[in-house]
This record gives C-alpha cells, sequence and structure tokens, in this order.
C-alpha cells in the first residue's frame, strides 16, 4: 500500500486545491492508496472530500499568526515520520519547497507542480528552483 499525503496551503480556495483535492479523492478510492491531506493553515473545508481521506492541519488557531517556516518544516516532518509516508504531492511552489525540505533524510518523495513561465523568473528563483527540484 502507498501512503500518499498531499500538502495544501488552505483547504477553503483555489483552483490549485480543487485540482489537488480531486487526485486526493481518486487516490482514495484505491485500494493500495492510504491518502491523507495536510493543510498548512486552519480553515473551513469548502470542497468535499473522500470519506477514506485523513485530514490534518499543521497550524491550530491557538498559533500566532508569525507560524515560523522552521515550524511548518518540523511539523509536517514529524508527521512524515509518525505515519510512514511514502509520497509527498504539491501544486505550489511553497509547499513543494516545504515538502523537499521536511523531507531532507527520509525515505519520502516528492511529486511537485509549479505553475510558471521559467523565462521570466529571475536568475535568482531559478537557482532556488533548480536546487529544490534537482533533489
Amino acid at each position: 500500500m502507498i501512503n500518499i499525503l498531499f500538502l495544501t496551503r488552505r483547504l477553503n480556495t483555489g483552483g490549485a486545491q480543487k485540482i489537488l483535492i480531486a487526485i486526493a479523492n481518486d487516490c482514495a478510492k484505491q485500494e493500495n492508496f492510504k491518502v491523507s491531506l495536510v493543510s498548512i493553515e486552519k480553515t473551513d473545508i469548502s470542497f468535499d472530500i473522500h470519506e477514506k481521506t485523513d485530514i490534518y492541519c499543521l497550524k491550530s488557531q491557538s498559533d500566532s499568526n508569525n507560524f515560523a517556516l522552521h515550524k511548518v518544516i518540523f511539523a509536517l516532518r514529524t508527521h512524515i515520520k509518525e505515519n510512514d509516508i511514502d509520497v509527498i504531492c504539491a501544486f505550489m511552489p511553497y509547499q513543494v519547497k516545504i515538502a523537499v525540505l521536511a523531507c531532507i533524510g527520509t525515505n519520502c518523495s516528492v511529486v511537485g507542480s509549479e505553475r510558471d513561465n521559467p523565462y521570466r523568473l529571475s536568475k535568482r528563483h531559478l537557482a532556488i528552483n533548480n536546487f529544490f527540484y534537482s533533489r
């Protein structure tokens, strides 16, 4: 069984979130997938999520607005280890980079997608992407 985690910033809006949840729902219908959906921010859920999907939030409402990046990465890394996650799927640049950092030193793979035109990116941004996406 493949234990797959879908990572998103929030569960209440967005086209990328809608597609991510649609893919998660399709995976949850399959017998060979254990699916979890992890949101970085605590929000209301505006999408239909398959009943076999586990839902987690890294940031509780009691956390300050300054939920530091290192806390997000540490919380995700803890979740990966405690739940023996095999693959993380993320569709936005911020989430892909968090997933890559959280997976360092684990057996977890990251499948990420970033919608952008690479010819419009600065050299700095391209260097950062090359670092993260070569992992």
